[in-house]
């Protein structure tokens, strides 16, 4: 999905470079601006898209927190007789989306 949204950012930003492009070759001022107002529509839906990439993204770290926390959460509920059988010298390492749990286990 974020590369999507990158694709997108980067068709608009050529667009915008081809307006101004297209503004350097005109003789009439008013179709000079037309175009150089289209360049900056361009770059508007661009940074649209890229900010939009951004929320989207700090939404998906978002939720890979939320379900750490929840882990950590039930993990400390967990019986006391359950953790202490735990021992330290075997380890187990389990993964949950990017972030990396390391558990002690008989």
């Amino acid at each position: 999905m974020f590369l999507m949204h990158n694709k997108e950012a980067r068709e608009c930003r050529l667009h915008a470079e081809q307006c101004e492009d297209k503004a350097q070759r005109q003789s009439d001022p008013q179709n000079r601006a037309d175009f150089l107002e289209m360049r900056q529509r361009w770059l508007g839906l661009a940074r649209s898209y890229e900010f939009l990439e951004r929320l989207e993204l700090l939404s998906a770290v978002e939720a890979n927190i939320n379900d750490a926390r929840l882990i950590i959460k039930d993990a400390a509920q967990l019986p006391c007789a359950v953790v202490a059988s735990f021992s330290a010298e075997h380890h187990h390492r389990a993964h949950q989306g990017d972030v990396e749990f390391i558990v002690n286990v008989n």
